[in-house]
C-alpha cells in the first residue's frame, strides 16, 4: 500500500472516529438539555417555596469576620445590623419559584426582584427571619450541609406566617464526558 493510500485510509478512519464521538456527544447533550427542563419544570411548579441562593461572595466576607476576632458569628451578625446587611448583600438569589414568592406577599418574581433589596430586606426581615437568615450564613461559613428551623415571618402586608424552614447546600455533580 502507498503512502497516499495509507494517509487517504488512516484519514476515513479517523473521519469516522470523531463521526462517532459527535454523535455521542450530541445525544448526551440532549439527554443533559432535557434533565435541565425536567429540573426547571419541577423547581418552578413546585408547591413549597424553594429559593437557589449563591453565598460564594458571603462565604469568604464571613471568613474575614471570624479571622479579625469575632469569636461568636450568630451573636455578631444578630448585634451589628450594617455588617449583617452586608452579609446578606453578598448572597445572590439565583432563582426562585412562585410559591417563594407568594410566601412573602409578592404578586410574581417580576414585583420581588423589583423591590430594592433594602427595601425588602427591612420590610420582610422581621420575626424570625433575621434570625434563620443568620442561621443560613453561619451555617455556609461553618460549612454545615444542612440547617433546619421552626419560624415566624411577615409578608410585605404584615400577614404572618409560620413555617418550618430547611437550608441545604446543594451540591454540583462532577461533569463527566463520554468516552
Amino acid at each position: 500500500m502507498s503512502n497516499v493510500q495509507e494517509s487517504m485510509q488512516n484519514n476515513a478512519q479517523l473521519k469516522a472516529l470523531i463521526d462517532e464521538r459527535s454523535e455521542r456527544l450530541g445525544k448526551t447533550n440532549r439527554k443533559t438539555e432535557q434533565g435541565e427542563l425536567r429540573y426547571h419544570g419541577l423547581f418552578h411548579e413546585m408547591p413549597i417555596a424553594l429559593a437557589e441562593l449563591d453565598y460564594s461572595d458571603c462565604k469568604p466576607y464571613l471568613a474575614e469576620l471570624l479571622k479579625s476576632g469575632v469569636k461568636d458569628l450568630r451573636h455578631h451578625l444578630r448585634n451589628n445590623r450594617e455588617t449583617f446587611l452586608t452579609a446578606l448583600s453578598k448572597v445572590k438569589v439565583t432563582d426562585l419559584n412562585q410559591s417563594y414568592v407568594n410566601l412573602w406577599g409578592f404578586k410574581d418574581m417580576e414585583e420581588w426582584f423589583s423591590w430594592n433589596p433594602v427595601k425588602r430586606v427591612n420590610t420582610v426581615m422581621v420575626g424570625d427571619a433575621v434570625n434563620i437568615t443568620i442561621q443560613e450564613m453561619v451555617a455556609a461559613a461553618e460549612g454545615l450541609p444542612m440547617v433546619e428551623s421552626v419560624g415566624r415571618i411577615e409578608t410585605i402586608h404584615g400577614k404572618e406566617k409560620h413555617l418550618h424552614h430547611k437550608w441545604s447546600v446543594f451540591r454540583v455533580a462532577k461533569k463527566t464526558t463520554p468516552e
